[in-house]
């Protein structure tokens, strides 16, 4: 008995066959034609459960198809397959309503939990749930390549567990975006995702601000006050760089790992807490171990499972895509029509190491849509403050004026010069967080506010103004 009827379109007979033996060994029937206007017309006269196309097919193309499918029979899953070259297709083709894509040359696995996904959300009518629908999500939202491919197998493993999972990677590769599609892909999915940036709070602060307080625990204590841990209770609680505790917390989290329980400041009661933890940090939490900055004993309760973010630098596939959802998005914010990028524009992109990963590839983009017109070239996108080789900077010269300065006077002037363009561009990059720049530079929080205050940088000049979407996880 078939589980499910599906129509195959793609101009590559071989794939075709390939496909109906693959669906076939999995009780699918299917039906192969292998243009638009035939599609179309079979969609019109039959009974299906799902279509798998190929963007690219004669007569018409498969997005274009997925449109005449979607208005004829709008209750009907698409599934798109696109290629590695088209690296807007994917953002394209589920903008335009496919349920779910996958990429060539895919794997069997893949092919067949699409499609099985999209018949459940057609017959159920309801929303997928656990770890059914992460590649597609971290595709989505992350890129095409086979890096991210490898990074949802990882999710998928660990999302439908309690385990405590280390999140490693640098800053700005979506640690935050990953955390969140583990707690979306578990069983605690409907339940609190509360996140905090341990680095963002100062130590005196930050045991009211995990473990809340009792009323006249200290002075401006009028009301008890719920910390992290109790409005994630039943849910997930995410902290950022926890790599920034002292060892002296550290000890006090993990008593509460051990024990389950929280002691609110000023109580005198343990209080119960139900919460699945995951943590992230932009620094080797091994290394730091071994350094004597983060206890042996909490990495090991932390680390029951890991993931490291590779870097967006080498996913040449990704930055493309990635650069082109923050076109499409950029576009609508400041309503313009920017049309794409020259291809030297794409060059540029592609070789660029991207210190700040997708953080600062956002922002060249909107930067670039803000100077351009009609396409994006080299010239608008502009990475001239920090330079492909980590620790280099552009140093400015005093050529032509030596003679009214003293080589002590050059040096200075030139360390305040270098100084004053990579705190604007790095605290444009973290989008104004302070304490994002101090981890990113290897610097402590005071000595930041002390610089910007030195040399009057008030904020970031970003040159679009920022509205949130789901990239601004990263």
């Amino acid at each position: 008995m078939s589980v499910g009827k599906v129509l195959l379109v793609d101009d590559d007979h071989e794939i075709c066959q390939m496909l109906s033996v693959l669906l076939g060994a999995h009780g699918y029937e299917t039906v192969e034609v292998y243009d638009g206007h035939t599609a179309l017309n079979f969609i019109q006269h039959n009974w299906l459960d799902a279509v798998l196309v190929d963007v690219q097919i004669p007569n018409m193309s498969g997005i274009e198809l997925l449109k005449q499918v979607l208005y004829e029979k709008p209750d009907l899953p698409v599934i798109m397959m696109t290629g590695y070259a088209g690296v807007a297709d994917a953002v394209a083709v589920m903008k335009a309503g496919a349920i779910d894509y996958i990429v060539k040359p895919f794997r069997h696995e893949h092919v067949i939990r699409a499609i099985r996904c999209a018949l459940q959300v057609c017959r159920l009518g309801c929303p997928l749930e656990g770890g059914l629908q992460v590649e597609s999500e971290l595709h989505k939202r992350m890129g095409p390549s086979q890096t991210i491919s490898h990074l949802a197998a990882d999710v998928r493993r660990v999302a439908h567990t309690d385990f405590t999972v280390v999140l490693q990677g640098e800053t700005g590769t979506g640690k935050s975006l990953l955390a969140k599609v583990i707690h979306e892909a578990s069983p605690r999915a409907k339940q609190p995702f509360v996140v905090m940036d341990c680095g963002a709070i100062p130590e005196t602060l930050l045991e009211s601000e995990l473990f809340g307080y009792e009323k006249g625990a200290f002075t401006g204590a009028n009301r008890y006050k719920a910390g992290q841990f109790k409005l994630a209770q039943q849910g997930t609680l995410f902290l950022d760089e926890i790599g920034n505790m002292s060892l002296a917390f550290q000890m006090k989290l993990l008593c509460v790992l051990q024990e389950k329980t929280i002691l609110p400041l000023g109580g005198n009661k343990r209080l119960p807490v139900d919460v699945r933890l995951l943590v992230a940090s932009n620094q080797d939490l091994s290394r730091a171990v071994a350094e004597g900055t983060f206890r042996e004993d909490l990495y090991y309760r932390l680390n029951e499972f890991s993931i490291y973010l590779p870097a967006l630098r080498g996913r040449s596939k990704d930055i493309l895509y990635l650069a082109e959802n923050f076109r499409i998005e950029s576009n609508k914010d400041t309503n313009k029509t920017v049309s794409g990028f020259s291809k030297g524009a794409e060059n540029l992109l592609k070789n660029y190491s991207w210190p700040g990963n997708v953080r600062q590839l956002r922002m060249a983009v909107r930067r670039a849509i803000l100077l351009s017109d009609e396409v994006i070239t080299e010239e608008h996108i502009q990475l001239h403050s920090l330079n492909s080789k980590k620790g280099e900077v552009e140093i400015i010269s005093l050529s032509g004026q030596y003679e009214d300065f003293s080589l002590k006077d050059i040096i200075r002037k030139n360390t305040e010069s270098v100084e004053r363009k990579v705190l604007t561009e790095v605290l444009e990059l973290t989008q104004g967080n302070k304490a994002k720049a101090a981890r990113l530079l290897q610097v402590d929080y005071k000595t930041i506010h002390t610089k910007l205050k030195k040399y009057g940088i008030s904020h970031p000049c970003c040159a679009v103004t920022e509205n949130k979407t789901i990239s601004d996880i990263f």
